[in-house]
């Protein structure tokens, strides 16, 4: 079986044309880094005029939403169509790419939703002003791109922080489905750094729905602009949210390579 390795700032995937569901114990063994490929996360996707996509994570866990994912998904395909635009569906919906002159390319990923039934959560709360029992208070937003975000507002966001506090708040009793994590400081009303935990993977060096979730958070509070950059270890992405509610992301999609699975 043909697959394709890509990366989006850093946040690696394997792309398998697939129709059927991918049992746990195989997602896992291929996104292993010391025995299989090796990726963050594993993508399936149906050759159609719009593709159906789905995403794995490096645990076996079925994902709802990638916006570095989507993003490679349509440059792959846009390329090999040799189309400019394309339209895929992912489990949360539609979504529209185009492949831009500096290779870069732009996706739409939906409207954010801030209600604790979209989010989950286990109880009706303050999305905006989420409390944990962390030993300090953090200041924290609940969004939902599709999948589940909890965004931490703080000065010095680090990847030690995120290594003690991302688990924690991932396997929080407050989701019931688990959620991603990000530590976010917002620089000024046109820039953003943020250090992404996600939920069935860990640490990555980018999280295209995660910086999707941070700019709606950050913009629901007053903090920036409808356009922003939010710069992540692995880069840099762009984020505006249009007059309609759908964030807009636009970022880079890099081809690594091609192998077959035996």
């Amino acid at each position: 079986m043909l697959f394709h390795k890509m990366h989006g700032l850093g946040n690696d995937f394997i792309i398998l044309k697939h129709t059927k569901i991918l049992a746990p114990v195989d997602v896992i063994s291929l996104c292993d880094r010391h025995t299989g490929i090796g990726a963050d996360q594993l993508i399936t996707y149906t050759d159609d005029e719009e593709s159906v996509v789905r995403f794995y994570n490096q645990d076996g866990t079925a994902a709802e939403q990638c916006g570095n994912g989507i993003r490679c998904l349509a440059w792959l395909l846009m390329t090999q169509r040799k189309q400019a635009s394309i339209k895929v569906q992912s489990p949360t919906g539609h979504h529209e790419a185009w492949l831009l002159d500096d290779g870069q390319v732009r996706i739409t990923m939906g409207q954010p939703e801030f209600t604790w039934d979209d989010q989950p959560i286990s109880q009706q709360l303050d999305l905006l002003d989420l409390f944990t029992d962390l030993a300090h208070k953090p200041d924290m937003v609940a969004v939902s791109m599709g999948n589940p975000h909890a965004v931490i507002f703080t000065q010095h966001p680090t990847i030690e922080m995120a290594e003690t506090y991302g688990p924690h708040v991932e396997h929080h009793r407050l989701f019931p489905n688990r959620t991603n994590v990000h530590f976010v400081h917002v620089e000024s009303q046109d820039h953003i750094t943020m250090i992404p935990w996600e939920r069935g993977t860990g640490i990555t060096l980018a999280c295209g729905s995660g910086a999707c979730a941070v700019h709606a958070a950050a913009l629901k509070k007053g903090l920036i602009d409808p356009i922003c950059d939010i710069t992540m270890p692995g880069g840099t992405v762009t984020l505006e949210t249009r007059d309609d509610g759908v964030i807009v992301l636009t970022g880079p999609a890099t081809y690594v390579f091609e192998g077959k699975i035996a």
